[in-house]
């Protein structure tokens, strides 16, 4: 007799799901260091490993908990319901480079932040 594996609950209300414009309101808010140079450049460093980073399209903006995490994690799900934009609070986003976002994976807070 074969069993079906159990899934596990995941809810998908508008504030835990991912939003169109999360990267628009990250760099919005946060506008990194201003170069003196070039006054419309602005320098971001990764969180995980430190690297500089100042072109925005190669850049990724990332979800510290991940938002499958936050769907199946009662704990986190509470947490984040607290906030008007959910799951794509700024507090849950940080920019980091593409390397770094694809190693971390759904890691979410187990992650080790550069110092």
């Amino acid at each position: 007799m074969y069993f079906k594996k159990k899934e596990k609950y995941q809810e998908r209300t508008k504030k835990l799901i991912r939003s169109s414009n999360y990267r628009e309101l990250y760099f919005k808010t946060n506008r990194g260091i201003q170069l003196p140079t070039k006054p419309s450049k602005a320098l971001y460093f990764c969180p995980y490993c430190g690297k500089p980073m100042i072109n925005k399209k190669k850049m990724v903006v990332d979800h510290i908990y991940s938002i499958r995490r936050v769907q199946t994690k009662k704990r986190l799900r509470v947490h984040f319901k607290q906030f008007p934009d959910g799951v794509n609070n700024i507090s849950n986003l940080v920019a980091c480079c593409a390397y770094c976002n694809k190693r971390k994976g759904k890691k979410g807070g187990l992650w080790v932040f550069a110092r």
